[in-house]
Formats: structure tokens, sequence, C-alpha cells
């Protein structure tokens, strides 16, 4: 500390001022290359470069935009790393050819592991030359014609699938099938695999080859990018989204198993994975192309590929023969389609060479039109918007001299898609592939597999693919378009273009961050209501990365709720529970939740209700003792932590037998620790928590996360099992909660208030009943819900009657007058219509949840749009609340909205305070109850009064669960009941 204090104020200031210049100067130099080399290019931020403007417009978009603008040489940044972009012909030929010793090697944006790291794409120098020559006699012209039998068989199920559809009249989305089609080819012809993915498309092999493909670009794996240190962290506890191990083991395994399998009458087979296990020991001139010069040749030539390479590289033909040549057959398909001219001089050409015939390697050579449309099917949709370079030494571009290890980007797309090279380049016209035309073209202008001796190594085997399974299609069929052809077609270029793909309006908003900067100024209830306000009944928003749809029109929130409840039947569910809480009913989906709803549901009936009344009573009249004492001081009340108290005793008591009594306790543990987990603080941390839940996982493993914790949670967790444990033979007839729970029937019969749930699998769930942890997860989950949400709607009656007198006043009469002497009971209380109006225009105006939501499990159609599956369904309930479409002057606290009159008129999809539908409150009948009889009794006593520290206008908490920022401070004024004299 004294040495810390030798510098004085004045020190530490010159000390942080030296420093952040410091840090200045370096970022400055850093992000300078190619300003002091003099290169143009685009602005960027330190440390993110292009990324935004990357997700914004895509790969392609991108570099299109930067071409246009800045020429055939330019510099920019991904992250922190350095780029140069080079589009043009003759510099792209002496990097990839003359220059190929100073620039051999990819360059690697993300460090594979596992068995991809000895994959073809990824290996360098002398070990890619050894792997390269090892592997290309597998794509000679003979090996390709061997392959044609398997080849036909392969192209003979992808018509018999497509026939079918066609007899059908069905629309046909051509990417999965050809997807299929060559996932069986791939597999088939490089190793002998028979997957039968096209006869079952949900085949495990292919599911994955999918998900492989499907990255999602999101906030932690572009972080996992941009700091490699981070990322090799989460992997070694299984979370970088860089590496799924699960994915790649399961493809490892397959092509282990498949190794296995070989024998010593498989050594002559001539599919790849073969010529990988019989690879030489003297690494000999191929069929194709001359032998890559060796750096030290003697280091490779007596020897044969590990099992690692085998397996990486056979991992990596698997994937890349999937997905690229399906997607060029797919828009092959596209381009005829739309393009019917160019179809029929296909057709015609197809009819008169190969008439009867089989398409084969060979007799598809003499397709010269069919090359010619595959040629600009590529131009148009090259498998790769972008390939690179990495230069291990000092390379010279236009005079420009360019430091080692710097990523050389050649934009595919963007140089496709030139008019200096392409006329009308977005036009799809075959002709430009006339022998006459290639002739006059610079042949590196077109760079669908690369070109130099780095170029795609299995080019052949593709070409062959696409032009046999496309051939022998047109034989039978022509492609048409109808109306759900995408016209023009839409790229996938970001991960946040959902909404505007579907024509979804919807605010702007910071990638990875979406909505929440506004979220946590406005708070939910602000910002729904602007939204609604502004968008109208359908909104597209993003929560972090998550796409999610607001929906406020009642009639399509019945349709999901009710109509199309099985497409849509869960909660979404933003943060993961852990712990018990997982097991609870919020939680839990699909028949699980169909199970533990029906189990539950009978302690809400209306005979459990009604023997509730006694321990009720007690509560309302302890209620109504410290009220008393408060307001013989004259005191200001807090009635939020007062109600809170109450409410917290009824829920313990009624629902399972526990006597907390933290009214007269109101410190109690019990109830410090629900108000602490209610009382959320939206830090950084918990953000970050949320936004990216392997971080979330990491913070876990170290009990650090602010969404899991288990000290709280721990506490409810024993308090339950104490109450279990105490429970007895003598327990077994209660009617609380927590017995009927325990009770559990072996036999799920028809429940007291609805019909039984329709099971998906009734065998599983018919014979069982709850465990520990379903019965401890949903006692907390009442216990927290019970507390708050209705101690939330009592202090807000409170409010809305202190602040309305002439209600209040109406409200007294009644009770007086239909009550008269008796206590609030279940029965009596349902013959006071105005209590009913008063409190359901106080959950109108503060409804206990700000939104609902759902997930859907399958695609859904919304308003003639069709939302893909795990899509949050957002409905605001506040916002419909307050829509002054449905409750004229809607901040005006009017109880006569709830006549039986007024409701008859209204849309019963515009009030939603415990929801709609199966999935609704389930609690919501004892909240009702337990708040009117609450209230009725104080105001049997007292009437609510307003004081000089009653917040007018009512502040709102910016969360979820709707409750008042600073609390409600009130006044008791005593008022002469009738029949104060004769309480029994």
């Amino acid at each position: 500390m004294d040495a810390l204090g030798l510098l004085g104020i004045r020190g530490w200031l010159l000390l942080t001022i030296g420093l952040l210049t410091i840090i200045y100067i370096y970022v400055k130099w850093k992000f300078g290359l190619w300003r002091r080399l003099g290169i143009p290019g685009p602005d960027f931020f330190p440390y993110v470069g292009q990324m935004i403007h990357l997700n914004k417009k895509g790969f392609h978009g991108l570099d299109v935009e930067l071409v246009e603008k800045y020429g055939r040489v330019f510099g920019l940044y991904f992250g922190s790393m350095a780029g140069i972009m080079i589009s043009d012909p003759d510099l792209i030929k002496t990097i990839m050819v003359k220059d190929f010793s100073k620039a051999p090697n990819r360059y690697a944006l993300v460090e594979q592991r596992g068995e991809m790291k000895h994959s073809l794409t990824e290996v360098v120098d002398d070990h890619w030359r050894f792997m390269r020559n090892t592997i290309l006699p597998t794509f000679s012209s003979g090996k390709l014609r061997k392959m044609g039998i398997p080849l036909k068989e392969k192209y003979k199920m992808l018509l018999e699938g497509l026939t079918k559809k066609a007899e059908e009249g069905s629309v046909i989305e051509f990417k999965q099938v050809f997807g299929s089609f060559t996932m069986d080819v791939i597999a088939s012809l490089g190793f002998g695999m028979e997957i039968d993915s096209q006869t079952n498309p949900d085949n495990k092999f292919v599911k994955y080859a999918k998900e492989l493909f499907d990255v999602d670009i999101s906030l932690l794996a572009i972080l996992a990018v941009l700091i490699p240190p981070f990322e090799k962290l989460l992997d070694h506890f299984n979370m970088s989204p860089l590496n799924n191990r699960g994915r790649m083991e399961f493809f490892k395994s397959a092509v282990h198993r498949a190794i296995e399998m070989r024998d010593d009458t498989d050594k002559d087979r001539k599919d790849m994975l073969q010529l990988m296990l019989n690879a030489h020991r003297l690494t000999d001139k191929n069929e194709i192309e001359d032998t890559h010069t060796y750096e030290n040749p003697e280091e490779w030539k007596k020897r044969g590929l590990t099992v690692e390479e085998i397996t990486g590289n056979a991992i990596l033909f698997l994937l890349a023969g999937y997905d690229t040549t399906s997607s060029t057959m797919t828009f092959m398909a596209y381009n005829l389609a739309t393009n019917p001219e160019c179809q029929e001089k296909l057709i015609n050409e197809i009819d008169k060479v190969l008439g009867q015939e089989l398409p084969t390697y060979d007799n598809i050579q003499k397709l010269v039109y069919l090359d010619m449309v595959f040629n600009e099917t590529l131009r148009l949709y090259p498998p790769a918007t972008r390939t690179n370079r990495n230069n291990s030494v000092e390379i010279e571009v236009d005079g420009i001299k360019i430091p080692p290890n710097t990523e050389i980007i050649f934009p595919i797309f963007a140089i496709h898609r030139n008019p200096k090279y392409w006329p009308e380049p977005e036009k799809f016209d075959p002709e430009r592939f006339t022998p006459e035309n290639k002739e006059g073209r610079h042949p590196y202008t077109f760079l669908p597999f690369g070109h130099g001796p780095r170029n795609c190594i299995g080019q052949r085997l593709a070409g062959m693919e696409v032009k046999c399974g496309i051939a022998y299609i047109l034989q039978h069929y022509r492609f048409i378009k109808c109306s759900e052809t995408e016209i023009p077609l839409q790229y996938v270029k970001r991960k946040f273009g959902l909404w505007r793909r579907l024509g979804v309006p919807g605010p702007d908003f910071v990638p990875y961050v979406g909505q929440m900067i506004q979220l946590n100024k406005k708070g939910f209830h602000g910002l729904d209501v602007e939204l609604v306000q502004k968008y109208g009944r359908l909104v597209g928003l993003y929560f972090g990365s998550q796409p999610s749809i607001m929906i406020s029109d009642p009639d399509l929130i019945k349709t999901i709720m009710v109509k199309d409840f099985s497409k849509a039947p869960n909660r979404f569910a933003l943060v993961e529970q852990r712990g018990e809480m997982k097991h609870s009913l919020t939680e839990v989906v699909d028949d699980h939740w169909r199970f533990m709803r029906n189990t539950i549901l009978p302690t809400f009936s209306s005979g459990k209700l009604r023997k509730m009344g006694i321990l009720l009573k007690e509560k309302y009249k302890m209620l109504l003792e410290g009220l008393t004492k408060k307001a013989e001081k004259g005191s200001v009340i807090e009635f939020k932590q007062v109600f809170g108290s109450y409410t917290m005793d009824v829920i313990a008591s009624l629902g399972f037998g526990m006597e907390i009594d933290s009214q007269t306790n109101p410190d109690n543990k019990f109830v410090k620790y629900a108000k602490e987990l209610f009382e959320v603080n939206i830090s950084l941390l918990i953000i970050l928590a949320v936004l990216i839940r392997p971080f979330d996982k990491l913070l876990d493993y170290f009990n650090m996360s602010p969404l899991n914790n288990r000290r709280r949670m721990d506490f409810f967790k024993s308090a339950v099992h104490r109450a279990i444990d105490m429970r007895d033979d003598t327990d077994k007839d209660r009617k609380d909660m927590l017995q009927l729970m325990l009770n559990a029937h072996r036999l799920t019969d028809k429940n007291e208030i609805e019909d039984t749930h329709t099971y998906e699998n009734p065998e599983e769930w018919k014979k069982r009943g709850l465990t520990v942890e379903e019965i401890t997860g949903n006692s907390i989950l009442f216990l927290l819900a019970g507390y708050d949400t209705t101690a939330s709607t009592m202090t807000f009656m409170a409010y809305n009657l202190a602040t309305n007198p002439e209600c209040q006043d109406k409200l007294i009469r009644e009770i007086d007058t239909v009550l008269e002497q008796e206590l609030p009971t279940y029965d009596n209380i349902q013959k006071l219509g105005y209590l009913d109006m008063v409190f359901n225009e106080t959950l109108r105006l503060y409804p206990p949840a700000t939104r609902t939501n759902r997930n859907n499990s399958e695609e859904i159609e919304v308003d003639g749009i069709k939302i893909p599956p795990n899509t949050e369904i957002i409905f605001p309930i506040f916002a419909i609340h307050r829509n002054p479409k449905y409750w004229p002057e809607p901040e005006k606290f009017d109880p006569e909205r709830f006549t039986p009159e007024n409701k008859e008129t209204r849309h019963p999809y515009t009030f939603l305070p415990f929801g709609h539908g199966p999935r609704n409150c389930i609690g919501q009948r004892l909240a009702g109850m337990e708040a009117k009889c609450g209230i009725a009794y104080i105001l049997q006593h007292y009437r609510f009064t307003n004081c000089s520290e009653t917040e007018i206008p009512l502040q709102l908490s910016k969360e979820a669960l709707m409750k008042p920022a600073n609390g409600v401070k009130l006044k008791l004024e005593r008022r002469t009941p009738t029949h104060l004299n004769n309480e029994s």
C-alpha cells in the first residue's frame, strides 16, 4: 500500500495516460498494415474488422461490394487477422501457380482438432504433397469408370423417390433430396458404405452431416475464432462450438467400423478407403498430374498413411462430397426450371445423344450442352464463395511486399459476378461456355474448384455425379417452377436475415445482442408496447442470437395456443434450468408435461380449494392483525412486502403443510431467499450467461453461474425434502399438493378440471408416479410462483382501489351487502361480482407476466408465413392489455370493462393474464381465491388510502414479471364493520 501511495493522484493519472497512449500506439500500428503499404480498404473497428458487415451482407454480398468499391487488390481484417483480397486474374494465376512455393497452404482461421487436423485441407507443405499424391489416383479416369455400376444404383434410387413425389403432385424440396443422393453416392463409391439415406432421409448419418454444415455463427463461435486461448479453454470442457466432439466421434467410429470390416479379399477394391489402406510405401507418379516436388523427399517416400490420416480424410470426403455436390445439383435444377428454353435444349441433347442409354462416365462426356449448363451453374453459384492461401514467406503482389502469414483471399463469387469478365453477370447463360467463348476469356476468372496444384481434388467425381444424376432425371421428367419457388433465389447470407427473408417487419438490432439494449432501457413492458404500436400484429425480433416472432393478434394467438397446440406445445426456455427445477411443470416438454399436468391438476379442483378454506382464514386473519398494528400507529405501509409475507405463508401452508410464519417474522430466511430469487440483477455476466450457454455451463462448473444460485436453490430443496421426510402413513389422505404428488397414482386417470391431454406414447406414462426430483422441482416452483405473482396482484389491487376511491366504495358496499358478517370463503367470494371485476381489471393493467411464449417443435404457419422450428413465439400480454384497439382508454382503471355484457362483446384472447389453452396457468384459481379473500377481509375493516409517499403514476419494474419498481406505499383508514364482534 505504501508503494502504491508513493505515486499520488498525479502520478497515477500520468501512468494511466501513458499506458493508454502505449495501447493506442500499439493498436494503431497493429491495424495500420494496409495503410503503411498504401493498400486501400474499407473502414473497420479494431479486433472486429469486417465481421459486422460480413454478418449483415454475407460473404458473397460483402465481397461483391468490396471488389466494386476498392478494385482488384485491397486490405481488410477478420477480427485481428489481416487479409488481402485479390480479384485480378493475372495476380491470382501468379500466386496459385507461378509463386505456389511461396504460398502453398490454405490459411486456417480455425484450428482443427482430432483426426480432421490430418485431412488434406489442413495439412501443409511436404505433408500435403505426400497426401495429395497418395490420394489423387482415386480420381483418375480409370477409377471413375469403375464407379459406374454403384452410381447407377444410386441415381435409380433417386428417380424412384422423385417419381413417388411427382405422381402425388408434391412440391419437392430438392436440396434435401439431392443431399440424400450425394451422401449415398460418396459413401458407396468412396468407402463401400451403404447408408440408404434416400429411402430413410432421417438417417443418423445424414442428420449429423447436416448439423456439421448448419454452423450456428453465434457470439460464442465468434469469440472462439477471435480468441484462440478462450476456444481452447472451452474445448477442455467439451464446450467449443468449433469442435463438436459428439458429431465427429460418430463419423470417426463409422469410418473405423468400415476399416475393421475390410480383410485381405478387399485389397484389390478401387474405392478411396481401400486405396488409402493400401497406400504405397514408395509414393510414385500418379495418373493425373506430376508429382509435387518435395522439400525433404527421403522423409516421405517410405511411409504409408496413418490411421489418423485415413480417418481424417475419410471424414473430409464424406462431408465435402455431400453438401457442395448436392447444392450444385439443386442450383442446376433451379436454373433449368426458371430458364425453360435452356432446359428444352438440354433435354433434346440428352434424347439425341443418350437415347435409351443410362448415363455413364464416358457418355456424359458427349453431352456438351450439359457441361455448359453445369459450368454456368458453378459460375452463378460456386460451391465456395472464397478460397485462400497463406504465404509462408514474404510475397510480392502488384509491387507490394506482403509479410508472411497473411491471409490471401480470392473472392470467387465476386469474380464470377464481375461484369468486367461476365457481361450481364446475373443472367443464366450456358452459352458463355462454348469453346469459342472460353477461348476468349481469362481462365482465372472461373474458379469454382480453384486452380493450380491445390485445386479441388474431387472435382471430376463431383462432375460425374451431378451430370449423371441430372441427365437421368431429365430422361424422364423436366423441372418446373411453382408458386412456392422463390424468385429471385435468396442466399443464406447471414444468421440474422430470417425475418427480412420472410417479410416480417421488425426493429433494427445489433447482431448477437438483438433487442437487449432496448430491453434494458425500456423494460419488457415498455419495449413491447412500443413494438406493437410501431410494427403491428407480427414483429420479428432477436434476443441475443435467438430469433423470436411477437404475435399480438388475438385470432392468431388462439390458433397457436389451441388449434395448433400440437405444433407448439412447449414453452421456449431462454435459460436452461438445472437441478430439480428442470423437472418442474414449466420446464418439462411433450408427454412428460402432459403426464405431470394431469397428475397435479386435481390439486386445484373446486373441491380441493374449498377444503383449503380453514387454513386460508388463519392466514388472512394474521395478515389483518399485522396491518392493524401498523394502521393504529398511522404508519405508511409498503404493501408489496406485507402481501409477500401473506402469500408465502398461504402457499406454504395450503400447498405443503409448512408453517413458516413470515408475517410475524418478515425476515424469515424462507422469504429472504425467495425475494433474492426474484430480484434478478441484469448484469453483464447474466447477459453473457444467457447469450452464451456454454459460457454459463463453464461458470456453473465453478459454481459461479448467475443463473443457477445453488446456495438458494439448495435451501428450498432441503426445505421440501424435510417436509417430505416429516410425512408418514397418517398423512396419506391429506389434500395439499405435496401429498397429492407423493400419492401420484400409477394409472393417470381423467382429472377433475379438464380432459386428459392426448399422449404421444401413453404406455410410457400410464403406470408411473412422480419421481423425487419431479416432486421437489414442482414444490419449489409452486412455492416461488405462488409467492411473488399473487403478492404483486394484491399490491396492484390495493393501489388501484386507493387511487380510485369511487371504485373502492362500490366494492366495500358489495362486500358489506353480500358477505355481511361472513368471513370470505371460496364459495361466497364467487358472489362478489364487482370484486371479480376489480381483480380482472387489475390483471389487465398489471398482468403477472408481461409476456408468455411457445416453442414450435415443427414448422408452423402464422398469417401465411412459415415459421421454422425452434423459434420463440412471443405473446406480449402487457402490450395487448394496453392496446387501445381492444381496450379504450387503456391506461384508465375501469372495472366495468368486465361486466358480463362487455366481456361478451370482446375477443377472449385479448385478455391473457394466465395465458390460454392447455398450457395456461395451472394455479390461477388458487391465486384468485387467495387474492380476493385477502383483499375482501381487509376491506371489511379498512379502506386503502393514498398518502404523500404514494407514487402517482406508478413506476413499473423493467423485469419480465410485473411488479412495482419502488414498491407501493399506502395507508389504511379504519371503517366499522358490522360483524367485527361476531367473528368465529
